[in-house]
């Protein structure tokens, strides 16, 4: 890539693999598809992108937006969206494959009060076959699936699903076959479930907890496929009173 100005904004499209995108003082926009690559914004008010898996993206100083978007070749795609120092929008979208779990993203919004738009849709389910047959989610059970997983929740932060109604009854299930039963909302529908996260693509259902889980299910048109759910693991948050979820104005 050459050298420009540190002070001069600049605008990058590439496909790129596995390399290094440097940001200078002022505005930039830069846009990669491809895996393994480091976005760097620095000083100035950023737009950071990227299609791919194991990108990773950092906002810097300024009031920086960052999107990850999923890449359909893989199971899961482990980038990282870092917004550093400001007020950043964060935002995650993408749909995976039946029977995979993992991470999609990690988001980390730094100091700031932050906000984040998560539009990730894949087969969340029951893993565990103890649960099949139960009509709802039990003490003890195994949520699998592709979850965001936001690291640095303050309360009070946005996080807008594209599901705005909170689900107050239990979570109900559609059994396909032992240790895959699929987590039942309405369209538009979210709902919290304590617990404790793996570090991978598990979560274990659990009162007192340590973890919070946002299970969501998009309005059509914007879901990928009936059956599916968006979730986001929100790291160390046990007060669900704090999680303030709506929609990031235009």
């Amino acid at each position: 890539m050459p050298a420009r100005p540190n002070n001069q904004s600049q605008t990058i499209r590439e496909t790129a693999y596995f390399s290094i995108f440097e940001g200078g003082n002022a505005k930039d926009d830069i846009y990669i598809i491809g895996d393994g690559n480091l976005i760097n914004g620095g000083n100035g008010e950023d737009i950071l992108g990227a299609t791919g898996a194991f990108n990773t993206l950092n906002g810097g100083n300024g009031k920086d937006d960052l999107t990850a978007m999923s890449n359909q070749y893989w199971p899961a795609t482990y980038n990282s969206l870092n917004g550093g120092n400001g007020n950043d929008t964060l935002r995650t979208v993408g749909a995976f494959g039946s029977d995979v779990y993992g991470v999609g993203a990690f988001l980390s919004g730094g100091l700031g009060k932050d906000q984040f738009q998560l539009r990730q849709d894949s087969d969340v389910l029951l893993s565990n076959t103890s649960s099949y047959g139960n009509p709802t989610i039990q003490q003890g059970d195994t949520i699998q699936g592709v979850f965001d997983v936001i690291t640095d929740y303050s309360a009070g932060e946005l996080i807008d699903l594209g599901a705005t109604t909170l689900r107050t009854s239990p979570l109900g299930l559609t059994h396909m076959w032992p240790g895959h039963s699929h987590i039942t909302l309405g369209d538009g529908e979210y709902a919290f479930v304590r617990g404790n996260w793996d570090g991978d693509g598990h979560f274990a259902v659990q009162d007192d907890g340590a973890d919070t889980m946002v299970i969501y299910d998009l309005d059509p048109p914007n879901e990928y496929y009936f059956e599916y759910s968006g979730s986001v693991v929100l790291v160390g948050v046990t007060d669900t009173s704090t999680v303030n979820i709506g929609t990031i104005a235009a």
